[in-house]
C-alpha cells in the first residue's frame, strides 16, 4: 500500500542487435507503482535452437505469466 504513496517507479532497458539494420536497437520501459504486478513475470521471448542460435520472438515482450518458485 505504501508503493504508490512513494511515486516508485521502475524502468526496464532492452537492448538487442538487428542484423538487418546492423544496429544495436534499445527500448525503455516505465512502470509507475501502479502499474507493478506483484506475482508475475515476462514470459520467456526468447528461444535457442540445437545449433546454439537464438531467436527472439517480439510478439512474446510484453506477456506476462505466475512467478511460481521452483522447488
Amino acid at each position: 500500500d505504501a508503493l504508490p504513496a512513494s511515486d516508485a517507479r521502475i524502468f526496464l532497458t532492452i537492448e538487442g542487435y538487428d542484423q538487418t539494420l546492423s544496429a544495436l536497437v534499445q527500448d525503455v520501459k516505465n512502470y509507475t507503482a501502479a502499474q507493478l504486478r506483484f506475482g508475475m513475470r515476462f514470459a520467456n521471448a526468447v528461444t535457442i535452437d540445437e545449433a546454439g542460435t537464438a531467436t527472439a520472438d517480439i510478439s512474446r515482450i510484453s506477456l506476462l505469466e505466475p512467478d511460481i518458485a521452483s522447488p
